[in-house]
């Protein structure tokens, strides 16, 4: 079974944007009066996707995430002035951020990231591979490949996933973004940040 759910916060203290999420992730989670309690509730996700204007702390942020979901992946990237949700346009000039998690009791779905070091399409590679191997699924055809990267390298990007997973694997996402288009922009994982770089997620699902 599939579940996704998501949330928002315009606070500016990434903490404090962090537990506002949260709180209604856990909220939306609760059991409805008429639920069994000797059934489980919904697990944890398996993927946990944050979309956070570049005012914010991102450091802050991955580690308060990674406290609370040990097990689940973290796809992260720096946006201009917020985000949106299905319920909202979450933006200010410093503030903003989203998250969108996603389990799937009968799939796996792997992250990766890597620093350009020169060559953006060997990056990308690198980090899908990283993804399937995080899921040991290495040597998989992944069924979707979502991509966060910094700008200006997008075809090599594709290309670089492109020579692991062939060209019939939907790749979806964009290039992230800060609220100057200067260069803050960064994006992040379950254990590292990087600003000249990319984190990809690769799906594997039935």
């Amino acid at each position: 079974m599939v579940t996704i759910a998501s949330a928002s916060s315009l606070d500016r203290d990434p903490r404090t944007a962090v537990r506002d999420c949260l709180s209604q992730l856990e909220a939306g989670a609760a059991p409805d009066p008429g639920h069994d309690p000797d059934k489980a509730t919904d697990p944890d996700p398996d993927l946990v996707m944050i979309q956070v204007n570049a005012a914010l702390d991102v450091d802050i942020i991955r580690e308060c995430l990674r406290d609370r979901y040990p097990s689940a992946a973290l796809h992260g990237a720096t946006s201009c002035q917020g985000t949106m949700t299905d319920k909202r346009l979450c933006s200010a000039p410093d503030a903003g951020m989203a998250i969108w998690t996603f389990h799937d009791g009968e799939g796996d779905t792997g992250t990766g990231l890597r620093d350009y070091n020169g060559d953006p399409g060997e990056a990308a590679a690198q980090a899908i591979l990283d993804a399937m191997a995080s899921v040991d699924r290495f040597g998989e055809i992944p069924q979707l490949v979502w991509v966060s990267a910094a700008p200006g390298d997008e075809e090599a990007i594709i290309a670089g996933i492109q020579s692991v997973v062939g060209r019939g694997v939907p790749i979806v996402g964009g290039s992230v973004a800060d609220n100057t288009v200067s260069g803050g922009w960064q994006v992040f994982d379950r254990d590292s940040t990087t600003a000249a770089g990319l984190v990809v997620s690769a799906w594997f699902s039935p």
